[in-house]
Order: structure tokens, then sequence, then C-alpha cells
């Protein structure tokens, strides 16, 4: 998939895509393509691996509404860097918790003096600047809202913070992180969302235990993100409600939030679509009505009304839909997934 810099898979309810080296492709050239891939969040210097002879690097990935989560093996080394002026370009403000299953890292700045090692668990804010020095590792990274953490730990400064192995959740989440990379191809998305609230849950808890109690100042762009993610079920929630609750104009959330030629009202009407989805082709996934109110859609005939525009097709043919249409509608909704993603890290 071009606009991912590789292939897209898309042959089990949750999309997949992975990063490997071609047989055609330099080193140099494979290296340039998985780094114009993150450039998002990080850079990563071709020229600081190339001169390596014997440096790998595979990266595979998966896509859930709730988050990225991706696993990644390399040999050698090389580092990962964000400056004050990639998070100016690129606005992502997301979090990046990162699993070290073997290997060591080191993160600068450091809330620890010492690296990190195997089942260690770090968070990044990706609206803060930092560099990760990572040697023969193995990780698994997860790209996250600040809206999925419960409690107030959304508005803490989470920056560097570490949850080391011996706490008594690490091994659990862990864990958790690696089933849910292992076993996507053969899960509905609706099971791969349930796994990563929870990991999410567990997180959150583990925060509560490790988090100096600092706010944290959150741009514009998370505030908004975060109330979007938790009203969606509102079906007041309009630009303009938006603006009200923030106190900011209806001209600056327009400026600040543009979605795929879209704008805020876009934006939301495909989260709901996308919180919609997996419930609506569950044959035990409710009523209709119960999914239009569990997703935000004012009635079921708002959210029949929605799904029909995007695919043609009425809820109950969606749900009951042969297998060859089942795929065709699968291949829509999980590019509308993907284009979600790329507006919310950033991707041009």
């Amino acid at each position: 998939m071009h606009r991912w810099s590789a292939d897209l898979n898309l042959d089990s309810s949750i999309p997949r895509v992975e990063y490997q080296r071609g047989e055609d492709e330099t080193l140099r050239e494979y290296v340039t393509r998985v780094a114009a891939s993150i450039s998002f969040a990080f850079l990563l210097d071709p020229d600081d691996v190339v001169d390596q002879p014997d440096f790998a690097l595979e990266t595979k990935l998966i896509v859930l509404p709730e988050g990225l989560v991706s696993r990644t093996s390399a040999s050698g080394r090389f580092t990962l860097s964000r400056d004050q002026k990639r998070i100016e370009t690129t606005a992502t403000d997301h979090l990046l918790v990162y699993f070290i299953e073997s290997g060591v890292a080191e993160v600068t700045p450091t809330r620890s003096s010492r690296p990190l090692q195997r089942g260690d668990i770090l968070l990044l804010d990706l609206n803060r600047p930092g560099k990760l020095l990572q040697h023969e590792i193995r990780n698994i990274r997860i790209i996250m809202p600040r809206s999925a953490l419960t409690g107030d730990i959304d508005e803490q400064d989470l920056h560097g913070c570490v949850i080391p192995a011996a706490h008594p959740l690490a091994g659990v989440m862990s864990d958790c992180a690696a089933r849910l990379i292992d076993d996507a191809p053969r899960m509905m998305q609706r099971h791969g969302s349930a796994t990563l609230r929870a990991l999410f849950e567990l997180l959150s808890t583990a925060l509560a235990d490790r988090v100096e109690i600092s706010s944290a100042e959150l741009p514009m762009k998370t505030r908004i993100d975060v109330l979007i993610n938790n009203n969606l079920e509102r079906a007041e929630l309009t630009p303009a409600w938006i603006a009200d609750r923030l106190g900011i104009s209806r001209a600056t959330l327009y400026r600040t939030i543009q979605y795929n030629g879209g704008g805020v009202k876009d934006l939301i009407i495909d989260r709901r679509r996308l919180r919609a989805w997996p419930m609506l082709t569950d044959p035990d996934g409710g009523s209709f009505a119960e999914i239009a109110r569990h997703s935000g859609f004012a009635s079921r005939a708002k959210l029949a009304q929605s799904f029909a525009k995007l695919l043609g097709k009425s809820l109950e043919e969606i749900r009951f839909s042969d297998p060859d249409t089942r795929a065709k509608m699968h291949v829509t909704v999980s590019d509308m997934l993907l284009g979600n993603w790329e507006n919310r890290i950033g991707k041009r």
C-alpha cells in the first residue's frame, strides 16, 4: 500500500501491514522506505545503519480503531529521534507504548538512569522531543490516543515514564500485547478491540502507581481528540458543541482538525461508523437500535442512512451478507480505518 510504504493484507478482519526488505532492494532503499513510513513520529537516518553489514529490520503492524500495534525485530543498532521541528511539522500528539521483548534500549530524556531491558514498558509522548537508542531489539509498540487511558491519567505528564518488568502487571500486559499481535490474523475486529481496551485498562492501573501528579500541557488537537472519543455516544456531539466545551471558536476548531478533505463532522461520523461496524457484523451484536445508541447515532434510521451512504447496503444486508459481499465491505471499512489513523498520526 503506497500510503504506508508497505504490503497491506486484508484477508482477515483486522488489517495488517508488513515491512520486509525486497529481494532487489538495497539496505539503504529499504531503510529509507521504512523511515518514510514512521516519519510522522520519528526520524530514522539510513546513514546510521547502512554501514552495519548484518543490519536487518522487520515490522508487522495491525490496525484497530483504538490503536496501532506493531512488532519490530532488528539486528544491529539504530536510533529513533523526535525533535521540536518534527513535532511542529507533523502535529502528532498520541502516546507510544513500548514493550521490550529482548535487547536493550536507552531513552533520552529519561526518568530512570538504567537502560531498559526485557519486560520493561516505556511510554513516550509524541508531543515531546526525545531519542530512543535500540540494540539487538525485539519490541511491540502501540500508538494510542490519550483518551484511551482511564481516570485522570490522560491528563498527566507521561513522557519517559517506565513500568519496570518487576511491576505486578508488567508481565500480564506484555503477554497480552504479544498475543494480540500473534493472534490478530484469526481474530474478528471486535476481538482485537476488546483486547486492546483491556490492555489500556491495565496500563492505566499500572501508571497510577508510577506517575507523579503533574498535569501535562495538552495541545489543542489532543484536547479535541480526547473530547470526541470520550463523548462519541452523545448524539449532541457536533462541531458547535465541541467548540463551546473547549472555549474556542468554530473557525479555530476547523483550522485544527482537517480530515480527509472534510472536517470535524466527517471525522465524528467515521469514528461512529468504526465503533458500530464490529457490532453490525456480529450476529450477536445486539439490536440495530442499541448499536445506534452505543455509537452515537441519533436513531436506527440515522445509523442505516450513514452505512447506506458508505456501503450501499441496508443494516440487514450488512449483518447477514455472504462471504464475498462481506469481503468487499471489509475493504471499504478498512480503508476508512486506515485513513482515520493517517489523519490522527499526521500522515499526509
